[in-house]
């Protein structure tokens, strides 16, 4: 059974996860060039976005806080991923100790649903549908206008 313990102990090994990537990027300068090493800068944003969800899964809301900022500057970023961040400030939003803290969260989860529609996601019908009224991680954001007005022009990528 998955509970908040499992989550816990998971935040400690996607914690040392990023830390390897950010020692490889420390030591070995051919990983900076993100044009030469793609596939690494790939692999990077896909073991923060695991360890942002991870914190948030293990209800350490302000380590999560902490860290979401890094993936501003990731690379690789794919559209799907984008969307991810998106919802991981949704969720973050929902867990927020102030109102001023909430509206953050909440333009930073729009700014990225943007972001990832910019970039090709939603890509189906099924995955516009979801935007709009099944993923559980954007509850927060349903009644906002600006998220209506959003959703509302999605249309699915060809």
């Amino acid at each position: 059974m998955i509970n908040e313990k499992n989550f816990t102990e998971a935040a400690k090994t996607t914690t040392r996860l990023v830390e390897l990537h950010d020692e490889m990027l420390r030591d070995f300068p051919v990983f900076r060039d993100a044009r030469r090493s793609q596939w690494f800068h790939a692999q990077c944003a896909g073991a923060s976005l695991n360890h942002l969800n991870t914190l948030i899964n293990a209800k350490q809301f302000e380590e999560a806080r902490k860290f979401a900022p890094r993936l501003e500057d990731a690379v690789s970023l794919t559209g799907s991923n984008a969307y991810l961040v998106g919802c991981l400030n949704a969720r973050l939003a929902s867990h927020a100790s102030d109102d001023s803290q909430k509206e953050m969260e909440i333009a930073r989860a729009i700014e990225w649903l943007r972001k990832a529609e910019s970039t090709g996601y939603p890509a189906t019908p099924k995955d516009v549908e979801h935007i709009r009224t099944v993923d559980n991680d954007l509850n927060i954001l349903r009644s906002r206008p600006e998220f209506q007005e959003w959703a509302k022009g999605l249309k699915a990528k060809k």
